[in-house]
């Protein structure tokens, strides 16, 4: 076998990610260790198509993906990032079973493991300290949208290259760069500007 990436987690990892948040029950630990579905990604495959509904949960061990928007001349419009050690889903879609409005897509070679919908309501169901979870999750990434959304709010687009630069350090040389001028509302050509004179104000602070 080769060896693994040192970027890539196991699902022990992700059994961890939960216990920060309340001890998983030994019942609860058992259902899931079952029921999670390890799903590979490969390089642009889409992961959940807008107009379609999300069936699951994602625990991402390895990899990148992207959620995007178009607007109405097919420009894409990033809406948000994960990585490993992150829970994605089209959330809204998953929460509702409506069709999504956004397509979500994988950047690299990803790996998940899957809980489906189905699963996610028994276990919920079954469990009630669940609900814990979920609720932490839900406040988690509730929080960062919203920092997002204050992130693309400034006027400067300076300004929102440097926040990013300063929140999102792990994106550097794992998302391309048109991708990243698409989630701070740019061009890639301004984007492309904006990254030279950061590099100019910060030496050594980038290196691609």
């Amino acid at each position: 076998m080769g060896k693994v990436p040192t970027n890539e987690l196991s699902l022990d990892d992700v059994f961890n990610l939960l216990d920060n948040y309340a001890r998983l029950e030994p019942g609860l630990r058992d259902y899931l260790e079952k029921t999670l579905v390890p799903r590979d990604f490969d390089p642009d495959e889409i992961i959940v198509n807008e107009d379609t509904t999300a069936d699951f949960v994602g625990f991402i061990t390895k990899g990148v993906i992207r959620s995007y928007r178009l607007d109405e001349h097919r420009n894409e419009h990033t809406s948000w990032i994960m990585m490993e050690g992150d829970v994605a889903a089209s959330i809204y879609s998953l929460l509702t079973q409506t069709p999504a409005t956004e397509t979500v897509i994988a950047v690299a070679a990803t790996k998940m493991y899957c809980l489906y919908a189905e699963k996610l309501k028994y276990a919920l169901k079954t469990w009630p300290s669940f609900h814990l979870h979920r609720a932490e999750l839900l406040q988690k990434y509730y929080l960062q949208n919203l920092q997002r959304e204050a992130l693309r709010q400034k006027t400067n687009a300076y300004d929102r290259f440097c926040r990013l630069m300063e929140l999102y350090p792990r994106f550097k040389g794992r998302v391309l760069d048109k991708h990243l001028a698409s989630f701070i509302s740019i061009t890639p050509q301004h984007y492309s500007t904006l990254k030279r004179k950061y590099q100019k104000d910060h030496p050594g602070k980038l290196s691609h």
